[in-house]
């Protein structure tokens, strides 16, 4: 009974991947997912309904049709794991992957855990240098390894990464448009299907990288936006 309860609440939460409709996807969320969900791959950590109903908004912007097809499903002690496609609106296979679910005691997912394959995007420690050195005014900043790259924090709150030797910043709705207006692009991988886009994520111009003032208010509004959506400090870490 458990196995089939699982298997059921795992395939309404693949489903609210493809669900486009905020409110209904919100209906998905309550029948499968605990309040305080926390979800991780090797691109963000999303803490809750609302951060993860952003990154399936722009997951969806950026693949139209997506869905997820599930190819094996194992499930034992309140655990799964999946293995799955991830499709486009003409059944193309874009990507191949897995994912580690633990369920709390109402039968919903309390964290889900994804794999898949992820750019290698190390930058120079002599860029890393120079781009530190340049954020130095707007305080202190700490480093840490962040899907192939670094993530540059303030606090708690990630609002910038570095990615083979370009800089990028956090970006919402409506902050992107001026990056676009300066010909700036998201942060973009290759895998073996074609380009994956991260929308959360722009390039800064170079213009904005010589100019101390303007590259302190970048920053700032990155951080602004970047603290919006910042994961909860308890539970962090979770996995």
């Amino acid at each position: 009974m458990e196995s089939n309860s699982h298997k059921n609440t795992w395939d309404t939460y693949t489903k609210s991947w493809s669900e486009i409709d905020a409110p209904k996807r919100l209906q998905l969320f309550e029948q499968c997912l605990s309040p305080d969900c926390v979800y991780t791959d090797p691109i963000i950590q999303a803490t809750g309904y609302e951060q993860l109903s952003g990154y399936m908004s722009e997951l969806q912007k950026n693949v139209p049709g997506v869905r997820f097809m599930t190819t094996d499903f194992k499930n034992h002690h309140d655990r799964s794991l999946t293995h799955w496609n991830m499709v486009d609106g003409n059944e193309n296979v874009l990507s191949q992957g897995a994912s580690y679910g633990l369920y709390g005691a109402d039968g919903r997912l309390m964290q889900m855990t994804g794999f898949f394959e992820s750019p290698n995007a190390d930058p120079s420690a002599e860029y890393t240098e120079y781009i530190l050195a340049l954020l130095e005014p707007i305080g202190l900043v700490r480093t840490g390894r962040f899907f192939g790259g670094v993530g540059i924090s303030n606090g708690f709150v990630q609002f910038a990464m570095i990615m083979g030797n370009c800089l990028y910043f956090a970006v919402d709705e409506n902050t992107r448009k001026k990056y676009e207006e300066a010909g700036m692009q998201p942060f973009s991988y290759m895998i073996k299907k074609g380009q994956v886009q991260v929308r959360k994520y722009f390039e800064v111009p170079e213009d904005v990288l010589n100019d101390c003032e303007q590259l302190r208010l970048w920053a700032n509004e990155a951080m602004r936006v970047a603290g919006k959506t910042k994961p909860n400090k308890r539970s962090r870490g979770a996995s």
